[in-house]
């Protein structure tokens, strides 16, 4: 059986991470918030980030990073396997 955790509570998971993702981001490009912002909310990794389903909230902001990174420079990236 699948569990879900209260849309509440994802909401609030994914504010966080997606926050913290993009302040890593903008430090790591040397670019505003604001477009490390957009940039991020256009990418594969947050789409599969705000699907609950994915389970992304499991990652820590440095993976979602990385991700993104490895996004930018391919076009796709490769999911970590959890430790």
């Amino acid at each position: 059986m699948e569990t879900y955790m209260k849309p509440a509570c994802f909401s609030m998971l994914l504010t966080l991470l997606a926050s913290q993702t993009i302040k890593e981001i903008a430090v790591r490009y040397n670019i505003p918030e604001l477009e490390a912002a957009r940039l991020f909310y256009k990418s594969k990794v947050y789409k599969m980030l705000e699907n609950e389903k994915t389970k992304f909230w499991h990652f820590s902001y440095m993976s979602l990073c990385m991700m993104y990174d490895e996004e930018k420079e391919k076009g796709c990236f490769d999911i970590p396997e959890e430790t």
